[in-house]
């Protein structure tokens, strides 16, 4: 993270509002949703503020993941569908109620080998990835402590979710990231705690990564 040059595109701008709170806003001056509690703008607020561009950074460079070719052939198909035929789509987002469910289904579109039925190439290791309201990111599924789920050529996953409100909010969006990986994979890593509590302690890496992400 760093100051932007005169002709540098802006990620996030700071002011000050009415209030004498420090103000997060997008390249367009709108605030950031969901930045609680106020920081009031003075010596101390400062450091809060950098701390919340540096989370912030974060979540936006997991959310802007994506394959390094997208005109390559895709080999994974990802549908999320409401249960029951509740639920209304506005666009690319799908919006619920409180109490009602959706089901992610993610599909491994490559076909068994005919001569080799455990070909581990056309195997693919899941993880996804919550980006929720309250700037967080966990890992949803695998939900317990499994870095990844292998979907063998040509089956399925059906993920249930129900729709919650967090408390304090009257509306939220969450973002599922899919990753399908032929490689071992770990992506917990990449998780966040909500926004302005501190991360749990991290056990340090006893090998070195080579993975590109």
């Amino acid at each position: 993270m760093a100051l932007a040059g005169p002709d540098a595109p802006v990620d996030f701008q700071v002011a000050v509002n009415a209030a004498g709170e420090f103000e997060i806003q997008d390249a367009g001056d709108e605030p950031i949703p969901n930045l609680r509690p106020p920081v009031t703008a003075n010596a101390t607020g400062v450091a809060r503020v950098v701390q919340r561009l540096v989370h912030l950074a974060k979540y936006r460079n997991v959310q802007g993941l994506d394959v390094p070719d997208a005109s390559a052939p895709q080999n994974l198909q990802v549908t999320l569908e409401p249960v029951g035929g509740v639920g209304a789509q506005e666009g690319r987002a799908l919006v619920l109620r409180p109490g009602d469910r959706v089901v992610l289904t993610i599909k491994n579109l490559l076909t068994p080998n005919p001569a080799d039925p455990n070909d581990p190439s056309r195997v693919l290791n899941i993880t996804v990835l919550g980006l929720n309201a309250d700037w967080s990111i966990d890992q949803a599924y695998p939900a317990a402590a499994g870095k990844y789920e292998s979907l063998d050529p040509g089956r399925s996953i059906p993920l249930p979710f129900p729709a919650e409100l967090s408390a304090g909010y009257t509306e939220e969006t969450t973002i599922f990231k899919v990753f399908g990986a032929r490689a071992t994979t770990q992506f917990r890593w990449l998780q966040l705690p909500p926004l302005d509590t501190p991360p749990p302690p991290q056990a340090a890496p006893r090998a070195k990564f080579d993975d590109p992400l």
